[in-house]
């Protein structure tokens, strides 16, 4: 059962109300001797200027330093500031910038979430973010797949056409039940299967940055295994926990998964395979409690060959 559904952001959510207020107020403001303010911003983009490596947002104006990768695109950073213009996208549906020009009713544009501290600037306070995301939308639907073109690369989810974002700015990929990237024809292969779109729509048309799916591909002299959660609790002395969930294709009642540390190849454990509620494929559960440590990466091994890893999420 599709469980989850692709993020584009980290940024931390439950900053107090009175330190955002203080901290957006502080951006136009004069520094006082204390420690760094925070400050916090969701909204419409209206603003970039690569020359000084700002991007406005509901008039919060963040300044993205040179390294800091700015999650959700391909790879841009404050030093590329001007990869996000829109002369820099000549495949783009979709203006970055909120009421742009000839642009239909409802159109909102691209979105800055963005998150930092509040620091002492030649002209003034400035929000320096430390975290940033920039997408166009995050519209999602969640049913099943009903057809793929491979020909148009076009399909429709839940009666809703859909294709690959071709924006040059963002990512775009079909992942399967293990979060790896699979193909269109892969794709087709999963006709009334459960799928999760994350995009953006226009005119009508659902445009693709991440594809969630329940498939797993094939391969040829080996089963396909993906671990589909892997999570630790870490706790003080030997009361540390880890979980891991997983899915084989084929099913084979007499299959096993050998889970290991992945950085040390220390065994985990060993657990069968049962046959999944839906799909016809297998799945797999490991529960450990009293660890001393949790691994941060785990490989799952099934004794017909397949092979997967994944990070390990801490809670």
């Amino acid at each position: 059962m599709l469980t989850r559904l692709p993020e584009t952001t980290n940024i931390r959510r439950g900053f107090r109300v009175l330190t955002l207020i203080l901290g957006l107020a502080a951006c136009a403001g004069t520094a006082k001797a204390q420690a760094p303010l925070e400050w916090a911003v969701e909204a419409p983009i209206t603003a970039i200027d690569p020359a000084a490596r700002t991007i406005t947002a509901s008039g919060v104006v963040a300044e993205i330093p040179e390294t800091l990768a700015i999650e959700g695109t391909n790879g841009i950073t404050g030093a590329t500031l001007n990869l996000l213009l829109d002369a820099a996208a000549p495949s783009r549906v979709r203006s970055i910038f909120a009421s742009a020009p000839g642009a239909a009713v409802g159109y909102t544009g691209g979105t800055l979430k963005a998150e930092g501290i509040i620091v002492a600037g030649p002209n003034g306070n400035v929000c320096l973010a430390t975290a940033a995301v920039v997408e166009l939308a995050e519209n999602v639907i969640l049913g099943p797949l009903e057809s793929v073109d491979q020909n148009t690369g076009t399909f429709v989810v839940n009666g809703v056409p859909c294709q690959m974002n071709a924006d040059e700015r963002f990512p775009a990929e079909i992942l399967d039940a293990g979060f790896e990237p699979i193909t269109m024809a892969d794709l087709a292969n999963g006709i009334g299967t459960l799928v999760g779109v994350v995009g953006y729509v226009h005119a009508g048309q659902m445009y693709a940055q991440a594809v969630d799916t329940e498939i797993l591909p094939t391969n040829p002299g080996t089963d396909v295994v993906r671990v589909t959660r892997a999570q630790g609790r870490q706790r003080n002395g030997n009361g540390s926990e880890l979980r891991v969930d997983g899915v084989v294709s084929p099913f084979d009642a007499n299959a096993t998964i050998t889970i290991s540390d992945a950085n040390t190849g220390a065994v985990l454990g060993t657990v069968p395979v049962a046959l999944a509620d839906v799909g016809g494929g297998g799945e797999f559960q490991l529960r450990l409690r009293n660890l001393a440590t949790v691994p941060t990466r785990i490989r799952a091994v099934s004794s017909n060959g397949g092979t997967h890893e994944a990070d390990v999420e801490l809670r």
